[in-house]
């Protein structure tokens, strides 16, 4: 209840969900990675209108709980894997996973 409270004065009225579905679909998609179609239809709305949710939502939550925090560069490179360090040495600074 305390992120819902944190965020529902924050989240725009949209009249075919509440604040509470809203925030449900945010954390189905970053938690679960249920695909976007899967959500609409449970949730009766179309596409488009689960994908503005979810960006939405990520800017809120962001600027509630500053939720991404970037390491500095030696840490990074530190936690990198090995095999990313012998083939690449310091030209990566950070591996971005979009799979999806």
């Amino acid at each position: 209840m305390l992120v819902f409270n944190s965020v529902k004065d924050k989240l725009p009225t949209r009249h075919s969900l509440t604040h509470f579905q809203q925030l449900l679909i945010i954390l189905l998609e970053l938690r679960l990675a249920v695909p976007h179609e899967d959500l609409a239809y449970r949730f009766l709305v179309s596409d488009s209108t689960v994908l503005r949710v979810y960006n939405t939502g990520i800017d809120v939550l962001y600027g509630i709980f500053r939720l991404i925090a970037w390491p500095e560069r030696e840490v990074l490179w530190k936690t990198m894997p090995m095999q990313f360090r012998q083939t690449f040495g310091k030209r990566v600074v950070v591996l971005i996973d979009c799979f999806q």
